[in-house]
């Protein structure tokens, strides 16, 4: 007979067909396209494919993450940082820039448009950002998704962010968790399953407990849980 250990984690059921795809960060690859665009915003070498920044007496590690175009002219480059400080207070960092082209699909010369270097989701001990992915499901224009675990009262959780690549700049439209607790009993992990644009999106949860949460877009263009959530201790 077999025994298993009473401190085994028991592992979630597969969920429900995610609406679009998020992966995890990988900070040593060095994706298709964004050289180019890394070195005019943080006139890096070519040759690198890193940046430091001192940013408010803090000193940040970027690399890129990913080319995501946002009309015929323009494209956003998202980097993501680690935090040279780990203490549990310090925060890693996901920036946005916005550089123009010529029409057609995003090339050298970039001309800078904006900067934004806080977008996304916060992280703890000066880690980057876990996970990430990007889909046009949601509203009219691109939406980043960014994720990483945080520390509750009695729980640990993984929450995420959802920022509208805005025409004016980076927009937080919804946060929301996504994971919680270790794969125990009360543990949950979700992901955004469908959408109605510009109105609303669905997250399904499974684990502890199966349900679907919906959150609705209200005024100045913030998605909001119709009800109270049901994940609590996040």
């Amino acid at each position: 007979m077999a025994i298993v250990s009473a401190t085994a984690t028991t592992p979630l059921p597969a969920q429900p067909r995610a609406l679009f795809e998020i992966v995890d960060v990988d900070r040593d690859a060095v994706p298709a396209g964004t050289p180019a665009a890394f070195e005019t915003v943080f006139a890096a070498p070519s040759i690198r494919t890193d940046a430091i920044r001192r940013i408010d007496g803090e000193t940040f590690t970027f690399v890129p993450l990913a080319l995501i175009p946002i009309s015929p002219t323009r494209v956003a480059l998202v980097s993501t940082a680690a935090n040279e400080c780990t203490a549990p207070q310090c925060a890693g960092r996901t920036s946005v820039h916005y550089l123009d082209h010529d029409e057609g699909r995003p090339s050298y010369p970039y001309q800078a448009a904006g900067e934004w270097l806080d977008a996304g989701v916060k992280t703890t001990a000066g880690r980057p950002v876990a996970r990430w992915g990007h889909t046009d499901a949601i509203t009219a224009v691109p939406v980043l998704y960014t994720e990483a675990p945080t520390r509750a009262p009695g729980s640990a959780c993984t929450m995420a962010v959802l920022t509208e690549l805005a025409p004016a700049g980076p927009v937080e439209i919804a946060r929301f968790p996504v994971r919680r607790g270790d794969g125990g009993s009360a543990a949950l992990a979700g992901r955004i399953v469908a959408a109605e644009k510009g109105r609303s999106f669905t997250l399904a949860y499974t684990g502890a407990q199966a349900f679907d949460e919906t959150y609705v877009r209200g005024d100045g263009g913030r998605y909001r849980p119709v009800a109270a959530s049901r994940v609590s201790g996040c």
